[in-house]
């Protein structure tokens, strides 16, 4: 048991810093107006965003309102099932390696370019005024 719970922290743990961070700023943030940490400390939104309201939207099997809040909902799930099925020869040879993680990052970034260009300030791509950065800056 402890030997499948260090095997899952290995394969995990650029998911669980992050949480813990985010867990961590969202305790100290007095005002939350929105729960994405980036959105917290800059008011943009990030490369995710969208994330979270597609995945409740599957929930209802509601796909067409999935693709709006982020199309690119289904690659995160094809990762995490790489993520946990790795130890497969096939699996292993095919997607983890450094060209598929470049690949999936640029799409990721080019279509965060794409939805920044066709909604941003508007929903679901929306600006938070009261975010850390302008906080402290009209502290100065």
């Amino acid at each position: 048991m402890i030997r499948l719970i260090k095997i899952f922290v290995k394969r995990t743990w650029f998911i669980i810093l992050p949480f813990l961070a985010y867990v961590l700023v969202s305790l100290l943030w007095i005002d939350k107006y929105t729960n994405c940490l980036f959105k917290m400390v800059c008011g943009l939104p990030c490369p995710t965003c969208g994330m979270t309201r597609a995945f409740l939207a599957i929930l209802t099997f509601n796909f067409e309102t999935s693709f709006y809040y982020h199309p690119l909902w289904i690659l995160v799930i094809v990762a995490l099932l790489v993520l946990f099925l790795e130890p497969i020869k096939f699996v292993k040879k095919w997607f983890c390696n450094k060209y598929v993680l470049i690949l999936f990052l640029l799409t990721f970034f080019i279509t965060y370019i794409i939805r920044m260009i066709l909604y941003f300030p508007n929903e679901p791509l929306s600006y938070e005024s009261r975010n850390l950065i302008s906080i402290l800056l009209e502290a100065i």
